[in-house]
């Protein structure tokens, strides 16, 4: 399933982050636009959907979208794959182990390219209505995501016996290069995240330079 996350975007250093507004979830032959806000509680079965391990959520920067989720509106989740860090560890020569963008994977997959504007991106997502540009690129993310995903599926590059032993082989390593690589790749999803600490006896982080450059907010960069 697809996932995304807007929230209305705030400019000034220093400045709280805005609650997440929308919730996008791309299906078989259906995306949904959530408008959160609108609702007066989050409903049993959309909770128990984002909650079910055997569901996979897939998107770019999935695992901070479902935290910001879980921060915001105490939606517990589990069970998600990052498509961007999967396209890191692919296509090397664009960004080693790191978060790929939506538009570079579907470039370097298909040869496309997905209409992106900034001014919707930077729009009001807490607004009563939506707008049709708005709704489409909300839903454009989540069902971009899900079909990276399937596509990497099918190309089989998401075979977890090869990505564990990938793993293992790094975290022995001397290198302190094969033990980052082995710390992003964990990073990629919450299964590989506890065969990693499992293995290494502690969770693995992201790095203080990652998480500064999302001071701001807002923008969400990592996505686009």
């Amino acid at each position: 399933m697809g996932l995304d996350l807007e929230w209305k975007p705030t400019f000034r250093a220093r400045q709280a982050t805005s609650r997440a507004a929308v919730l996008q979830l791309s299906g078989p032959g259906l995306c949904l636009v959530i408008q959160l806000q609108q609702l007066k509680h989050i409903p049993r079965q959309l909770r128990q959907l984002l909650a079910d391990p055997t569901l996979l959520k897939v998107g770019v920067s999935v695992d901070d979208d479902l935290a910001k989720l879980r921060h915001d509106w105490g939606v517990a989740s589990s069970g998600y794959v990052d498509v961007g860090r999967v396209g890191g560890r692919i296509f090397f020569h664009h960004c080693p182990f790191r978060t790929m963008s939506v538009q570079n994977m579907a470039a370097s997959l298909w040869g496309i390219q997905l209409p992106k504007s900034d001014a919707v991106r930077l729009g009001n997502w807490e607004h009563p209505e939506l707008s049709t540009k708005q709704v489409e690129y909300a839903a454009l993310d989540a069902m971009a995501g899900r079909a990276i995903y399937q596509e990497f599926y099918r190309r089989g590059l998401l075979d977890r016996g090869m990505l564990e032993e990938m793993m293992q082989t790094w975290l022995v390593s001397a290198e302190d290069e094969d033990r980052k690589k082995a710390r992003s790749l964990a990073l990629e999803s919450d299964a590989l995240r506890r065969v990693y600490t499992r293995l290494k006896g502690e969770s693995p982080s992201k790095s203080r330079s990652s998480a500064a450059s999302r001071s701001l907010s807002s923008e969400k960069p990592r996505k686009r």
